[in-house]
This record gives structure tokens, sequence and C-alpha cells, in this order.
């Protein structure tokens, strides 16, 4: 039974990662809308802030895939008496 507990508790930490980055998207694009809205940044410096917003967007999302490959793999392997506890 300690599996299955490992397991959610696993489970809830990967649901807390993917929150974060998901928050952390939404903060990088709110800071950028700002950034484009003030009169403080020329069009070079906001091309550049949105390559690099671009590239964490990119790397979050990958983030996340490799999350959900790892998901899947744990939920394929998880049984008691070949019964699933778990699947997605």
């Amino acid at each position: 039974m300690w599996k299955v507990k490992n397991a959610i508790s696993s489970y809830q930490a990967v649901r807390d990662i993917i929150k974060k980055q998901v928050q952390s998207v939404k903060e990088y694009s709110k800071a950028f809308n700002l950034s484009k809205q003030g009169k403080n940044f020329t069009a070079d410096e906001l091309n550049y802030m949105q390559k690099v917003y671009t590239g964490i967007v990119h790397e979050s999302i990958k983030n996340i895939d490799k999350i959900q490959l790892v998901i899947n793999a744990f939920a394929t392997q998880i049984t008691i008496g070949g019964i699933w506890i778990y699947s997605l």
C-alpha cells in the first residue's frame, strides 16, 4: 500500500509542477503585454523580448510534454492484483 501512497504523492507533485509552469507562462505573457503598451522600449528591444518569451513558452511546453510521458509510463505500471488503480 505504501507504493500507492508514494504514487499518489508523486502525482500531486507533478500536478503542482505543471501548475507552476502554466502560471509562469501566464506571468511572462502578462509582462510582455505590459511592456508592449508602454513607451519605454524600442521596437528592437520588444522584438528581442518577444524572442525570449517565445523561447520560454516553448521550453515550458517541452517540460509539460516530458512530464506527460513520465506520467503515461508510470500509469501503465500501477496495478494491484491485475486491477488498474490509476489510468490516464
